[in-house]
């Protein structure tokens, strides 16, 4: 696959994008914490209990996809880099567009997973 954009161009545009792959891994890292708030803080669990009887399945799925995003961020980065440093050679296929979007959708997932297990831990069904 060849390149369309000058180098300079092509640079600049992978550094924007490995910036905003950069602020969706540490949005991800940041979030890892919000079920741990959100069952000190709402559900009112004291600090020395054990967290694991107050950890829903939603919770559960909400870290993996956290990670997940993290994961795909660093390999998303590493692609960039390789991608820029590869510019005038034969690139490989790295598919740095689908880590990407992969990482957003797995962030977004996440996120949405931690609202359901907040909902269901501050209402639980009888």
């Amino acid at each position: 696959m060849e390149n369309t954009l000058p180098k300079d161009q092509y640079v600049l545009m992978m550094k924007s994008w490995m910036e905003a792959a950069k602020s969706c891994g540490q949005l991800a890292m940041a979030a890892m914490f919000l079920p741990v708030f959100v069952a000190r803080d709402l559900l009112g669990v004291d600090k020395g209990a054990a967290m694991l009887n107050h950890i829903n399945g939603s919770f559960l799925l909400a870290w993996a996809g956290f990670i997940l995003a993290i994961a795909l961020s660093h390999t998303y980065q590493i692609s960039a880099t390789t991608l820029i440093h590869s510019f005038e050679a034969k690139q490989p296929r790295l598919f740095p567009r689908l880590q990407f979007w992969l990482m957003v959708a797995s962030l977004l997932g996440g996120m949405a997973l931690f609202v359901n297990g907040s909902l269901e831990a501050l209402h639980p069904s009888t």
